[in-house]
């Protein structure tokens, strides 16, 4: 009796341990998952790289049970699937200069409007959005720490799963590795498994109808624009417990561009030997940024 009676003692000790050590938002941070030893928030593990924000970088994809699984594609400013990406189905607006929320610029807004939103609002950011918690979409500059604190390299195969992505490796040894899930369009989705491009939730206020991301094939990786109708991927990180801002110094590949036909992307790989952006990316880009007239830019990439 003596002996039951310890053991169901021991039994509700342990339950209410595990019960407060999973219930407090607050202590997310000491979740651990047993079988891959990644620690969790609101049941989604993460990793920590050692970068100098103190950022935690989601081990998957929003959508997304494995590393190597693709997960939902999104429109930018969107947080919900859908079955078509282009503008007739976008949230924010119905063509390039018929824009309803981040909008810098009045000729690209909707009978002239504008707002100072420069950054999404996380009730429009896909990782908060889905994952709840701490989550959240990357920035622009959180892409560039990652490529200015890790090395990134192109695998064909990601630990004998057949999926080819980008593995970016910290100092500490620990790692993330994006998928190449290419990019949906209308109906389509394109360049799956040699391509991927992945939003942040950055506007490129330059342009209004444009959203920055990160951009790789087998040949390199940057940031750059894309439209806001395209559907692409979401990389979540972490924020509770990071430093801002979030760039301790200025990002060693920044990019240039001018606003004419045939304009050229330019920036510095991250990589210790400079060469040309792959062939996926030197494929030209058609995108729509007039102010009322629709004008076709051809924008190729390039690392120096």
């Amino acid at each position: 009796m003596k002996k039951s009676f310890l053991f169901l003692t021991f039994v509700v000790i342990t339950a209410f341990s595990l019960f407060s050590l999973t219930s407090c938002g607050s202590d997310n941070d000491d979740v651990v998952n047993p079988i891959t030893g990644n620690h969790m928030d609101n049941g989604h593990e993460y990793v920590d790289l050692g970068l100098p924000s103190g950022l935690k970088w989601a081990t998957c994809n929003v959508g997304a049970e494995k590393p190597e699984t693709y997960g939902t594609y999104f429109a930018w400013g969107e947080t919900t699937v859908k079955s078509g990406y282009d503008w007739s189905t976008y949230k924010w607006g119905t063509a390039f200069d018929q824009l309803t929320k981040y909008c810098s610029k009045s000729d690209y807004g909707k009978d002239g409007f504008t707002d100072t939103k420069t950054t999404l609002d996380l009730a429009d950011d896909a990782a908060r959005a889905n994952w709840g918690g701490q989550w959240r979409m990357p920035t622009k500059a959180d892409f560039e720490e990652l490529l200015n604190n890790t090395n990134s390299e192109w695998v064909d195969n990601y630990n004998g799963t057949g999926v080819a992505g980008r593995r970016f490796t910290a100092t500490n040894g620990n790692h993330i590795c994006l998928p190449a899930a290419g990019s949906r369009g209308g109906t389509s989705l394109d360049d799956a498994g040699s391509y991927g491009y992945y939003w942040s939730s950055s506007l490129d206020s330059g342009y209004p109808g444009l959203a920055y991301g990160l951009d790789f094939d087998s040949g390199g990786v940057l940031p750059r624009p894309l439209l806001w109708t395209h559907g692409s991927p979401c990389a979540p990180l972490r924020t509770e417990g990071a430093s801002f801002p979030m760039m301790q110094e200025p990002p060693t590949h920044s990019l240039c561009a001018l606003p004419s036909q045939g304009a050229r992307w330019r920036g510095f790989s991250p990589a210790p030997q400079r060469r040309r952006i792959g062939s996926n990316l030197q494929r030209k880009i058609k995108i729509m940024a007039s102010i009322k007239d629709v004008v076709q830019l051809e924008r190729d990439i390039y690392f120096f």
